[in-house]
């Protein structure tokens, strides 16, 4: 058995990464070799807080995390009542909204849908293949209120039939400063 994991986003450190394996010895061992070319050491003084402060942070944020159930949870029904596709998942602060009805690409969405609605999303290609056809949207800071309504101007972005790209890609250049 062999478990990987993150304390960054866990303990509400995403702006600090580190993580960790339990595994037997040699596993490690070698998970370490790849480690060491992939990225590298996580800041001392971030190992250190960690390890003093763990059982605290995870005190402090469980309450945070219950509510981004709660509210996920609730995205989720209201994405489902709204009859928007996305794939998913359980316990994240995003979601991958599909756009397979939307005319143009992923970056085409999210570029019409920051300068017609100033909503802001990660086209899915960003992550890979897999995910072209979708758009990654976070719940983790807003209020739900104004997820919903995000929602709904989505869902109108998704459904539109067709759209200027030439008249978006001038509106992008005269955004570029």
């Amino acid at each position: 058995i062999i478990i990987v994991n993150s304390l960054s986003k866990n303990l509400g450190i995403s702006g600090w990464r580190i993580g960790y394996v339990i595994s037997s010895h040699d596993i490690r061992e070698q998970v370490l070799k790849l480690n060491q070319h992939i990225i590298t050491c996580a800041p001392t003084i971030l190992c250190m807080y960690v390890e003093k402060y763990h059982h605290k942070m995870i005190e402090h944020t469980s309450r945070q995390i219950s509510k981004l159930l709660v509210k996920r949870e609730s995205v989720k029904k209201y994405m489902d009542k709204i009859n928007i596709q996305y794939l998913s998942g359980s316990a994240t602060f995003y979601f991958f909204v599909s756009i397979e009805d939307f005319p143009g690409t992923d970056n085409d969405f999210s570029n019409l849908l920051l300068i017609k609605n100033k909503i802001a999303v990660v086209p899915g290609s960003a992550y890979g293949k897999s995910t072209k056809r979708y758009v990654r949207l976070s719940i983790g800071t807003e209020n739900i209120k104004t997820i919903y309504a995000s929602l709904n101007k989505i869902k109108k972005t998704i459904n539109i039939s067709k759209f200027d790209r030439n008249a978006l890609l001038k509106k992008i250049k005269e955004w570029n400063y």
